[in-house]
């Protein structure tokens, strides 16, 4: 998978868990326990996942939630940082077993990378 800044993400899917390395060497998880799953963000916090289908809500330790949409071929979430989608392309029915869990994967992946850039962007100090 490519990323909005050029990097690539790869995406290991085992028995109830996937992980997605980026190429930047950090890497988050998602752990699958039915309606309900456990994310380990690339800085080591943990938030609980709750599916219910037609959607995921992410309940982070500092309050904080986010709500994913799942469509057939796509998902989305709104953040204050600006809108993320996802368009899906199967190559067969198996790929899309856990397609909303590793969807939560993804989008969340999204938001940390985004973050870091806007955080980088607001350091920058201007020349006098």
């Amino acid at each position: 998978m490519t990323n909005f800044d050029g990097t690539r993400s790869t995406i290991y899917v085992n028995r109830n868990s996937a992980t997605l390395d980026n190429s930047d060497g950090t890497s988050s998880t998602i752990n699958f326990f039915g309606d309900h799953s456990n994310l380990i963000w690339t800085d080591g916090t943990q938030s609980s996942v709750f599916h219910n289908g037609s959607s995921s809500r992410i309940n982070n330790p500092g309050g904080k939630q986010f709500i994913i949409s799942h469509r057939k071929n796509r998902s989305s979430f709104l953040t204050t940082d600006g809108a993320h989608a996802i368009t899906h392309f199967f190559g067969n029915i198996k790929e899309c077993r856990y397609i909303d869990k590793i969807d939560v994967l993804i989008h969340m992946n999204w938001l940390v990378q985004k973050k870091a850039a806007n955080a980088a962007l607001n350091n920058i100090g201007t020349i006098e």
